[in-house]
């Protein structure tokens, strides 16, 4: 948060600077981590450098009409329930239908929560406004604007995996 207060960016974009986010410009990148060094920032293994013992607390939306796609949403569900019991995280599936909430709304349930996974498609206004605050990641759906990391449904059950490999190569 210090990082963004003084470049006057985000804190997702000083993060994804941090992290070597592909959509994060190299300019952007730079500055970031120059400010890091100067302030002394020290990479941090646990939820957002609080004390280890805290839970990692995620949100998953399913869009309520998704539900006749069962049998892909249990496989997708199935990968993150790996993740989720690795890290022995905290996990709220809420279904919603986001054509009745406001992007106000949706970003509204997301606040006690420290990472937010979509679950089929969104209004790509709903999924911006909340990736400005919180992580997220969507199985499936590819949002341009909103610039958040896809995970390929048919690759879910391989979530697993893929998180203890980018957990070993440090990221969090």
């Amino acid at each position: 948060k210090d990082i963004a207060e003084i470049l006057r960016l985000s804190p997702t974009t000083v993060s994804r600077a941090l992290r070597n986010h592909p959509a994060i410009s190299r300019e952007t990148r730079e500055a970031v981590l120059k400010q890091a060094e100067t302030l002394g920032y020290q990479v941090s293994y646990n939820i957002a450098g609080e004390n280890s013992t805290r839970q990692l607390r995620l949100l998953v939306f399913l869009r309520w009409s998704a539900a006749e796609f069962f049998g892909l949403t249990h496989e997708t569900l199935k990968g993150i329930s790996d993740v989720v019991n690795l890290f022995n995280a905290k996990l709220i599936i809420d279904f919603v239908n986001s054509a009745k909430l406001s992007a106000a709304e949706l970003q509204a349930k997301c606040e006690p929560f420290d990472g937010i996974i979509f679950i089929h498609s969104f209004k790509e206004v709903q999924v911006k406004s909340i990736a400005q605050d919180k992580p997220c990641i969507s199985a499936d759906y590819v949002y341009p604007q909103a610039r958040i990391d896809v995970v390929s449904g048919g690759d879910i059950d391989n979530f697993i995996f893929l998180i203890k490999h980018l957990q070993k190569l440090g990221h969090t």
